[in-house]
């Protein structure tokens, strides 16, 4: 399937957005069943008074080159590290700039289990080194980016001090394949105010 080119007003490029399949990287929500809560997304307005709620969202960031980085099978409660991030990095060709990064950890196959509040965290360090390379929103198939242990927030302020949106229950990512460049989708509603809400996220191949 093709799309017509479209223009970004903000470079006047015309780019072309080609795909053959598209994968919904998205739990659905279950009324009265657990969810946590499903697949959903988080500004930076969520910590920061001054950062962006849903209804200031950039929408360039909605529709953006993705970046799928394999984490292997991290155990329950591990932290992901600065040095596993940057080799999974470099193995998928490199974080470019304005890229969203999905990470795998596989961890969605235990969602609505009591043992996914395990799932695994990554190292603040990790979110630093993508921020420096660009990556505009970050995406991660296991219940959260803070390591089990923290009560700071880390890791959603680094992201936010930057301007990065953060998806966390991502379902699937095993679909895209390899460790592999695609086209990603993300689809929240704009609400003033409001700082995290469920999302539809597909990806685009």
């Amino acid at each position: 399937m093709e799309m017509e080119p479209r223009t970004d007003d903000r470079e006047g490029k015309r780019r072309t957005l080609s795909y053959s399949q598209v994968f919904d990287l998205s739990h659905p929500l279950t009324p009265g069943k657990f969810n946590h809560p499903g697949t959903h997304i988080e500004v930076p307005n969520s910590l920061l008074r001054d950062g962006f709620d849903l209804a200031d969202l950039p929408v360039e960031k909605l529709v953006s080159p993705a970046l799928l980085l394999d984490m292997g099978h991290p155990p329950p409660g591990y932290t992901i590290t600065c040095k596993q991030v940057i080799a999974a990095a470099r193995e998928a060709g490199g974080v470019q700039e304005e890229d969203m990064v999905f990470l795998r950890t596989g961890w969605d196959r235990a969602y609505g289990r009591e043992e996914y509040l395990k799932s695994p965290g990554v190292d603040v360090c990790s979110i630093k080194w993508l921020s420096t390379q660009g990556m505009s929103l970050l995406g991660i198939d296991s219940a959260g980016v803070e390591n089990p242990s923290s009560t700071e927030h880390e890791c959603h302020l680094a992201l936010f001090t930057h301007g990065i949106p953060l998806i966390e229950n991502l379902a699937r990512l095993d679909q895209i394949g390899s460790p592999r460049r695609f086209t990603a989708v993300v689809a929240p509603i704009a609400i003033h105010g409001l700082e995290a809400i469920p999302a539809r996220v597909l990806a685009l191949l």
